[in-house]
């Protein structure tokens, strides 16, 4: 117990600190770090949410006004209906992503960073949808959103919290299917886990995420993104 806990809190150190920057990271890094160590994916999902949607809140608290109102429509609308859907599906199936992900994700990073237009590929509401799916399934959604709010070119303050309002609405709608579905069992040390998650917040929040030029935060969601896909592909090749 007192070694799956260090593993747990040194997950939540390093996701910690890249979801306080960019919006994402917990779920997104947290998941197949987890699964590798050999936590079941419904444990994983207990672990990283309540976590995750505590970091959220915070990143969104000063900048509610931030929020695209036309991103708001199609996350309600569209998102999160798909986002319970596929979650409950996902207790009877088993599909891997991992590698039609990490290969777009690749092709996205290197597009933003030789500056090709890519944003008709993915700012339809197709996408959005085929997001929420893949999230549901496999809690990875988090780096298509990320793609697909990065071609927006806002500054960074209004990349993050767009991010992290739509994070926020993944993991409430995450936590209220898994509890409709009786799969809702919450770690003993899980507030342990959120005051982890909210103390890196804070501190990385004020040493690095305030002093990023806006010219370097592009640049970083950029290498992100090509850091996720290489992750991605490298998990499901070698495991």
């Amino acid at each position: 117990m007192i070694n799956e806990q260090i593993i747990i809190i040194l997950t939540l150190f390093f996701t910690g600190i890249v979801q306080s920057v960019i919006g994402v990271g917990i779920l997104l890094f947290g998941t197949p770090i987890l699964l590798l160590v050999g936590f079941n994916y419904f444990d994983v999902l207990n672990i990283l949410l309540p976590v995750s949607l505590a970091v959220n809140i915070f990143q969104i608290s000063n900048g509610i006004k931030e929020i695209d109102k036309n991103l708001s429509k199609d996350l309600f609308i569209l998102v999160l209906p798909f986002v319970a859907i596929s979650l409950t599906f996902a207790t009877y199936i088993n599909f891997d992503f991992s590698v039609a992900i990490g290969f777009f994700l690749l092709f996205l990073s290197i597009s933003k960073l030789l500056n090709f237009n890519i944003n008709a590929l993915i700012k339809g509401k197709i996408y959005l949808i085929l997001m929420a799916i893949i999230h549901g399934i496999t809690n990875l959604g988090g780096s298509l959103l990320t793609g697909y709010i990065s071609i927006k070119e806002w500054d960074k303050n209004k990349t993050r919290t767009n991010i992290a309002f739509f994070y926020l609405a993944f993991a409430t709608t995450q936590l209220i299917t898994l509890t409709i579905n009786g799969k809702l069992q919450l770690n003993q040390y899980f507030l342990i886990h959120i005051f982890v998650g909210l103390i890196i917040f804070f501190f990385t929040n004020k040493l690095i995420f305030k002093n990023i030029k806006e010219s370097h935060f592009s640049k970083l969601i950029s290498l992100l993104l090509l850091v996720f896909g290489i992750i991605l592909l490298t998990k499901t090749l070698l495991f």
